[in-house]
């Protein structure tokens, strides 16, 4: 009867009065929108005014007519979004949103009542009342099955997750919006470009800023198309956080001073608000590693803080950012009152939101900074919030989907580097060295255990007591390096001694770092005279600058000792060739025996795996001497593909990929080592993949690839091996295929870049070729980064094979195989031998010492030398008889 009392109403209405307040009521929010802030409240004051009179009218249900209905709910909405939230259970907000969608679905109009709905939605999720907001959708969602805001709905719900750190969730809300969506539409096009934002969003939150930047220049082509400001606004916003999660800070406020000055772009509106928080955080870090530079970012964040429709995430980030630009500018005494006014704020989204984790581990982190510094506070309630953060945090990494290329969780965010950092140094701190020490570990492996190899492999977190006694050697040690970007923390370990040390943030070590890699992966035959002596002098002079931050003159008294030392957290720094690390007046990396753990959880997993197979390989069970190799008579000891015969597609994908200028007596030296017998060689049209089926391969020792090295930058595992192409092989393999192998517990991946791989900070080197034979049951892999010059690589490959079959490490082998190259004319430059690294479990040797066989070959000669000495013999035999009976008569 209502409904229809209502239609009757509409028809007879009189339409006058009701275009009139429609039109005043536009007025009116308009000017509120783009009026000063004095003019604004008197606009808003007069809205206020006129509600209760529009209000009268919509809900008597006598009278109301299409535009009182409009006029209503353009007055309401318009006083919801300038209301403020106070922080009470039932808002006023709130209770103007809930006027406007009953005024709409009194007047059955659905459309406007599932936009409402989904206004509401956006306030509650930017206020911070996460579950509120998601349940409100999840009703409409079926409520409005067949409504054409249905994708809108599932792409704020996929928002809304994205908010909680839920990205499969996230994920799964995308996939339920683009099977809706249909781009002949034109809303939905533009639901479309906003789809390409959330999943560029999802990779970026995953520390996958390569993978997300494709997705963020579609939104942006599409957001410029499409004349919607609004659109193209959140597209600006995405990529500025891709630049400042690739350390692009410079690029990131230029391109946000840029966008700000955009006309159309209201002063005071939320995102502007949004906008001036990035480019103050980039600010800030610029000003952090640019001392001299004019600081601007707190007057930034101030300006943003000013805005009073700001929702509260935003306003909390605002908060945060600006504390840490006065902490980080030494102003101590100002950074207090903003802690508290951002605990205030952190209270009250986690009343609504549970555990945001991030954000309660920014501000423990930063409470830890300020003490740290000479500010006040309890560190043992500081330090006690922080391990309360970090395990907040574990519980979303480990929730975290799977990728093939891993996840860098570390990567985009920098609270969460800083929580590990900070924490780290609080506990070394609270609990004295030796405690601290154990306990932080214990900190970093529990994170460690969530990378990618590791949750393949089953790793789980350990101890320093399991480091000494299962990957150090007697004259062996440790560096760990712990990255973040206002400092980083190192540790040096061997089985006596525990010392820690300080280094930059990430940022001012990043320029150095690419820098010495830029200097050392170029072959010094590209220059003659002067220009060599330059760029011989450029190149010492990097490595110099790397050197002193990783190995700094503290901890030299130590290393100095070290026969091998192990590197762990370069997925943290980045990767550095450490066999370089050999400048004048500091400690020399380049004569110990070098190798790298993908992270130390996976370290002591690939120990125990090692040790589990013991039985039927000769590992060392306590870096004692293996017993005496004793293969299967039918297993080769010793793979090898060589030189294959490469496909004309892969040379027309790859143009690099060329025949090798090797043959024979390059590898003849290898094979000599283990025995022909013991060696089986594919070549040619025989180097392909489906030989690596062969399940022999497993009981092997050694697999050793000779080809090169393709890289496809579309793939989340760029790196792969190219060879012979055949009916039931590719011409290439990637990471995936080689994962679906069996391969012996060393290999040797002698091709360019077999280590190429995006970083991924806070995983376990799972994006190269390495990772993966470590997947398909390797424990050492030797591979390099950088382009290989064939001929030198070919000799330190021999080098390698005499030392290892010797019984040395390969850590050692390659060690003593660099240094025999660099004796050798023409390559005494360590370019050539340098650039090759050990990854995985590189101190332990597979061989007894001294138990290398040589087959000799048979030459004619040595045919005929057996019975020619066997006549003799006898003959000499008879003559002395004889001789001796002639003497006797």
């Amino acid at each position: 009867m209502r409904s229809l009392a209502l239609i009757l109403a509409l028809f007879g209405a009189p339409q006058e009065s009701g275009v009139r307040s429609l039109r005043r009521v536009q007025e009116l929010a308009r000017e509120v929108v783009t009026r000063d802030e004095a003019a604004s409240r008197s606009s808003l004051e007069q809205l206020r005014e006129f509600l209760p009179e529009l209000r009268v009218q919509v809900f008597d249900v006598s009278s109301p007519g299409q535009m009182e209905v409009r006029a209503f709910i353009v007055a309401s909405t318009t006083l919801a979004n300038a209301t403020p939230s106070t922080g009470a259970d039932e808002e006023p907000w709130i209770e103007l949103y809930e006027e406007a969608i009953e005024a709409a679905a009194l007047y059955d109009d659905g459309n406007t009542e599932a936009s409402l709905q989904i206004a509401l939605c956006q306030r509650l999720r930017d206020e911070g009342q996460l579950d509120r907001a998601r349940e409100r959708l999840e009703e409409a969602v079926d409520f409005f099955a067949d409504s054409v805001w249905l994708p809108a709905m599932y792409l704020d719900l996929a928002q809304i997750e994205l908010y909680a750190g839920q990205y499969q969730e996230a994920d799964q809300w995308l996939d339920e919006a683009e099977s809706v969506l249909d781009p002949e539409l034109s809303d939905h096009r533009l639901r479309e470009c906003t789809l390409w934002g959330l999943r560029g969003q999802v990779l970026l939150l995953l520390g996958l800023p390569d993978q997300a930047m494709p997705w963020f220049r579609k939104e942006q082509e599409r957001a410029s198309a499409s004349g919607v400001l609004a659109l193209d606004f959140a597209s600006q916003l995405h990529m500025a956080d891709v630049r400042m999660a690739q350390d692009q800070w410079q690029q990131a406020e230029r391109e946000l001073l840029a966008v700000l000055e955009t006309p159309g772009l209201a002063d005071g509106s939320t995102i502007q608000g949004q906008l001036l928080v990035r480019l103050g955080r980039a600010q800030t870090e610029l000003e952090h590693r640019e001392p001299g530079r004019e600081p601007r970012a707190a007057a930034t964040l101030r300006r943003v803080l000013s805005i009073g429709s700001l929702p509260l995430p935003s306003r909390l980030s605002a908060t945060l950012v600006l504390a840490d630009s006065m902490i980080r500018s030494g102003n101590l005494s100002g950074a207090p009152s903003l802690l508290a006014n951002a605990q205030q704020l952190f209270d009250n989204f986690q009343a609504n939101n549970g555990k945001p984790a991030d954000e309660a581990g920014r501000l423990a982190s930063l409470k830890s900074r300020l003490l740290r510094r000479g500010g006040e506070g309890d560190a043992i309630e500081i330090h006690a919030q922080l391990e309360t953060a970090w395990h907040d945090l574990l519980e979303d990494w480990a929730t975290s989907p799977e990728r093939d290329g891993g996840i860098g969780y570390l990567h985009f965010g920098a609270k969460r580097q800083t929580v590990l950092q900070e924490l780290v140094r609080l506990t070394l701190e609270v609990r004295g060295t030796d405690q601290g020490t154990r306990e932080s570990l214990e900190h970093l492996m529990q994170g460690q255990a969530r990378g990618t190899l590791a949750r393949q492999l089953e790793a789980v977190s350990g101890t320093l007591d399991q480091i000494r006694d299962q990957l150090l050697p007697e004259r062996g040690g440790l560096l760990i390096y712990v990255g973040a970007p206002d400092g980083s923390v190192g540790f040096a370990i061997d089985r006596q001694s525990v010392l820690t040390f300080d280094m930059p943030g990430l940022g001012e070590m990043e320029e150095a770092r690419q820098e010495m890699l830029r200097l050392v992966t170029v072959p010094p035959s590209r220059f003659e005279g002067d220009d060599l002596d330059r760029f011989l002098e450029d190149r010492q002079r990097a490595v110099d600058r790397v050197a002193a931050w990783l190995v700094p003159s503290s901890i030299h008294h130590r290393v100095d000792l070290w026969e091998s030392v192990q590197i762990d957290g370069l997925d943290m720094l980045g990767y550095v060739p450490f066999e370089w690390l050999d400048g004048p007046g500091g400690v020399s990396l380049a004569s110990k025996a070098t190798s790298y753990l993908p992270s130390l959880t996976v370290g002591l997993r690939l120990r125990e795996l090692d040790a589990s197979n013991a039985s039927s390989t000769d590992s060392l069970a306590e870096f004692g001497e293996p017993e005496a190799s004793k293969p299967s008579s039918e297993s080769p000891e010793f793979w090898l593909l060589t030189s294959p015969t490469y496909h004309p597609s892969t040379s027309e994908r790859w143009p690099s990929v060329r025949g090798l200028e090797l043959g024979d007596d390059d590898w003849q030296p290898w094979i000599e080592c283990y025995g022909e017998s013991r060696t089986a060689v594919f070549s040619g049209q025989a180097a392909d993949p489906s030989c690596l089926e062969d399940p022999r391969l497993a009981e092997g020792k050694v697999l050793q690839l000779l080809t090169h090295g393709v890289y496809d930058s579309s793939r989340e595992r760029p790196a792969g091996l190219a060879f012979a192409k055949s009916d039931d092989s590719p011409g290439v393999v990637w990471c995936r295929d080689v994962e679906s192998w069996s391969v012996p517990p060393v290999v040797l991946l002698t091709a360019c870049g077999a280590a190429r791989g995006p970083l991924r900070r806070g995983d376990d080197g799972v994006t190269h070729l390495g990772g993966a034979f470590l997947r398909a049951g390797a424990r050492t892999v030797l591979l390099a980064r950088a382009d290989l010059e064939q001929h030198a690589t070919a000799q330190l490959m021999g080098e390698f094979h005499r030392a290892f079959r010797d019984g040395a490490s390969p850590a050692e082998a390659l060690r003593q195989a660099r240094f025999e190259l660099r004796d050798s004319t023409g390559y005494a430059d360590p370019f050539y031998s340098s650039l090759v690294h050990v990854h995985g479990l590189g101190q332990l040797p597979s061989y007894e010492s001294g138990s290398r066989r040589v087959e000799a070959k048979e030459t004619p000669a040595l045919r005929f030398l057996g019975p020619l000495v066997l006549v003799a013999l006898i003959s000499g035999l008879v003559v002395w008889g004889i001789c001796s009976r002639f003497v006797t008569r």
